[in-house]
């Protein structure tokens, strides 16, 4: 059979999930018959796995939104980590290259399996339909994930069979964005309701619909974006209920979990082995920045959570299982909606009484008993970030908050320059595809 041999979707594929019953494929090939909904099931189940990689949200992915912001530091012996830090990147950082590899390996498994949908026997359309829904929704968030990062990327459809298929342009900006609201939207329209957090549904693609609207504004400056930000996170917080925030980590299925990877022993990740302390049998490669946690007030009960102590420091207390590895990832929960509803009232300048009310919600839950009293909306606005940084710290938020908002610039002292808010497109995809064009600026 015919195998993948594109460079950059070089991996190795699958051993179990816990996803549904029926287990992945051990490999997709580009001319795989998936003839049956078992067979469908299980190539579906290797899509989700995808997104399990140590460059994804199995580990880099996670660690280096965190690292290149201003919540962690590089304290190990990976020296590629530095360079996120420092703000000093360069094409041929490993990390740069795994996390855009991993990426596109989600992408493609699942542009090959959306192209064998309508071969599968006896499937109904709706039943198409909702198996598509599922993948639309999976290569949705890859595209947003890649776009928030890169910038404008190739907008890759349809499987990479051939080695010609490497040579493909950079897409703008605008154009991943209109591609992966298409694909979010047409998940909304084709998903069941919610029945687990490790599987698409119908609120995950509403949820993560907000999200790119409000990421979409800061180019934007259409006030319609905003509009739909508002629109797509009140529909999802009419479906969650909000948890102790005790309850949330490690994530296991939260009354609050929108959509969160999963992982077991079989298949683990690397951020409590990379984030925790040696003492513990950590690497400690990074940890939080000194004194992080006097961005919290004495009685939020966040800071315990957020951040704990061993005898070698300070260290990441949201992913614990060091040896196992077994600890899910967050991807949507509903604490995120509550803030995209705040900022993006905020934006549209709606005022304190109707952005205030979702903030205190997420501070009443933490046990903070003092009001805010800001008013204007530049004020309201930093109050939205500090309150996204307690609430969403080392979940893989910071660096692209405060991106959007063009904050980086002025919290970090490393950079000097806009062009470092986008990381440079791998140097393996500059030698290897013909169409790429050009790099990003500063690079």
């Amino acid at each position: 059979m015919k195998k993948i041999v594109l460079l950059f979707f070089v991996t190795a594929l699958l051993t179990s999930c816990e996803l549904l019953d029926v287990k992945p494929y051990q490999s997709i090939d580009a001319d795989i018959a998936i003839l049956t909904t078992a067979d469908l099931e299980s190539a579906i189940n290797g899509c989700y796995d995808a997104f399990q990689s140590s460059g994804y949200y199995g580990r880099d992915f996670i660690i280096i939104n965190d690292l290149t912001a201003d919540n962690l530091k590089w304290t190990g012996t990976t020296t590629d980590f530095k360079q996120f830090q420092e703000n000093t990147l360069t094409s041929n950082n490993t990390i740069v290259e795994g996390i855009w590899t991993s990426i596109y390996v989600a992408i493609n498994r699942i542009n090959i399996v959306l192209g064998k949908i309508d071969g599968v026997i006896g499937l109904s359309e709706t039943d198409k339909n909702s198996y598509k829904g599922e993948l639309l929704f999976l290569r949705g968030l890859a595209y947003f994930d890649l776009v928030k990062l890169f910038g404008g990327v190739p907008l890759r459809l349809q499987p990479a069979v051939n080695p010609s298929d490497v040579h493909l342009g950079r897409s703008s900006i605008e154009e991943v964005y209109m591609q992966i609201i298409s694909d979010l939207r047409n998940a909304e329209l084709w998903l069941g309701n919610f029945s687990t957090p490790v599987k698409a549904h119908k609120f995950a693609a509403k949820a993560m619909l907000s999200r790119v609207y409000l990421y979409r504004f800061s180019f934007s400056n259409q006030t319609s974006d905003l509009d739909s930000a508002i629109y797509y996170s009140t529909s999802v917080i009419s479906q969650f209920q909000l948890d102790q925030f005790a309850n949330l980590f490690p994530a296991n299925r939260s009354t609050e979990s929108i959509f969160e990877v999963d992982f077991n022993l079989q298949d683990f990740n690397r951020l409590a082995q990379y984030m925790g302390p040696i003492s513990l049998g950590g690497r400690k490669e990074v940890s939080p920045i000194d004194n992080f946690e006097d961005i919290f007030q004495t009685e939020d009960v966040r800071k315990a959570v957020t951040i704990k102590t061993a005898s070698d420091g300070k260290y990441c207390g949201k992913y614990l299982d060091i040896s196992g590895g077994s600890d899910n990832v967050y991807v949507l929960r509903l604490a995120e909606m509550y803030l995209i509803r705040a900022e993006a009232s905020n934006l549209l300048n709606l005022g304190a009484s109707v952005v205030l009310p979702d903030i205190e919600m997420l501070r009443t839950r933490a046990g903070i008993t003092n009001p805010l009293t800001e008013s204007t909306q530049s004020q309201l606005a930093l109050v939205i970030e500090e309150e996204r940084r307690r609430e969403l710290a080392f979940e893989g938020h910071r660096w692209p908050d405060i991106v959007r908002t063009n904050r980086a610039i002025v919290l970090k002292t490393s950079i000097i320059s806009t062009s470092q808010y986008l990381f440079p497109i791998p140097l393996s995809e500059m030698l290897t595809n013909n169409l790429i064009g050009s790099q990003n600026t500063g690079y």
